[in-house]
């Protein structure tokens, strides 16, 4: 009955969220679609349904009706109190400081923290983070963990596990691409950091991906006037409250431009415009947690891709019916950036390898690539059986020594 209750409130706020792409800043964002257990040592282990509340990044603050709470987490009576609207990790951070206790920690077996070991918390248990008991560490693309409010699917981290390749993200925590589930759809994943799943409900209404200028513009919490300086064990950080968008720095002041807005291909999405003005230096490229990065595409994307750039992609309308061979990918190791193409989409990453130079679009159609193939193909047996004939005239002595050295 509970879950039948959530699923009601869940379609009707995907019925308001498909208007207008804002998340609910409290509250559900979505709801699991796998179950789970979280084992918080001997605190105990709590079994975590489907249909279990994902909630956006934020608490709603820490007052003297949390002074029980903060107890169990070390602090002292009239310590740790935080306003609303900070993301759960920045929230603990301020409190380990302000406590003077380091958050999230072990004490023998029982694990220490505002989130349990999977990333919720609260008798009435929902989802901000991790959600490392729903999906596996292991193969490809992550599994799906759950769906959004507006009845796309949240993913977990990774891209593509085996490689290391986290993805390429939008303001809202979604993207374009191949799934577990589908051939070419927008989803979202789970971050290491705020938003942590889902900053708004995405694409843009022209498929094109959300910027961190969008995004701020459906919230009135968004540049309103009342950033403030938080104290965390980290350092002092400037900080907008109840602006759950993020930029590249995970600022939600700063407006540095997110790593997928580099190359417009990706922001375009399918027949949508591109919110970048950023010259592309690269197709499909990857987010690094380094100082290099190293980008790694697979070769087959929407229909059949040709093994040099200029084949065939899917529809007409994919992509400005730009062709390419790679999908997009990202590393999360340091190093000197480069780019690996070829492979089966969603299989086989890096078969081929290129040396980093920007992709280029084919703009002649495929039935003008054969053509030119097939004249460069007819010059070139033209000119290679007129060489053999002056060969045969002008060396017939040297043709006849070489058959002498071979029966010798």
């Amino acid at each position: 009955m509970k879950f039948m209750l959530k699923s009601i409130l869940f379609t009707a706020a995907a019925a308001v969220a498909n208007g207008q792409f804002a998340a609910p800043l409290l509250g559900n964002v979505g709801l699991t679609s796998v179950a789970g257990v979280e084992d918080d040592g001997d605190f105990g282990r709590q079994n975590l349904p489907v249909g279990t509340s994902i909630f956006g990044p934020f608490e709603a603050g820490f007052t003297s009706r949390q002074d029980f709470v903060l107890a169990k987490l070390g602090c002292q009576t009239g310590k740790g109190y935080i306003q609303g609207g900070i993301d759960t990790w920045t929230a603990e951070a301020v409190v380990a400081r302000d406590c003077g206790v380091e958050l999230p920690r072990w004490e023998g077996n029982n694990y220490v923290s505002i989130l349990g070991t999977c990333g919720g918390h609260t008798g009435d248990y929902h989802f901000h983070e991790r959600f490392s008991c729903l999906y596996e560490q292991k193969g490809g693309h992550s599994t799906e963990v759950g769906v959004a409010s507006d009845g796309k699917k949240i993913y977990g981290k990774w891209e593509n596990f085996e490689t290391e390749e986290l993805p390429l993200l939008d303001a809202c925590g979604g993207h374009w691409g191949p799934t577990p589930d589908c051939e070419w759809c927008y989803h979202y994943h789970v971050q290491d950091t705020a938003p942590f799943t889902v900053g708004c409900f995405g694409p843009n209404p022209d498929n094109s991906l959300v910027t961190v200028e969008q995004c701020r513009s459906l919230y009135p919490g968004c540049g309103d006037g009342d950033q403030t300086q938080l104290e965390t064990k980290y350092g002092t950080v400037d900080y907008d409250p109840w602006c759950p968008c993020y930029d590249a720095d995970g600022s939600t002041i700063g407006t540095k431009p997110l790593p997928v807005f580099s190359y417009p291909e990706l922001a375009r999405g399918p027949g949508g415009e591109s919110a970048s003005q950023q010259p592309s230096t690269g197709l499909f490229g990857g987010v690094s947690t380094g100082t290099g990065g190293k980008t790694k595409m697979g070769g087959k994307m929407g229909g059949k891709m040709s093994g040099k750039m200029g084949g065939k992609m899917g529809s007409s309308t994919m992509m400005n019916t730009r062709k390419f061979s790679g999908i997009m990918g990202g590393s999360q190791k340091t190093g000197r950036a480069n780019s690996k193409f070829g492979g089966k989409f969603g299989g086989a990453f890096g078969a081929r390898k290129f040396s980093g130079q920007q992709t280029q679009a084919a703009d002649q159609t495929g039935n003008q690539g054969r053509s030119a193939n097939q004249n460069g193909r007819t010059n070139q047996n033209r000119r290679t059986n007129q060489n053999r004939r002056n060969n045969q005239q002008q060396s017939p002595r040297r043709s006849n020594r070489s058959r002498g050295a071979r029966r010798g």
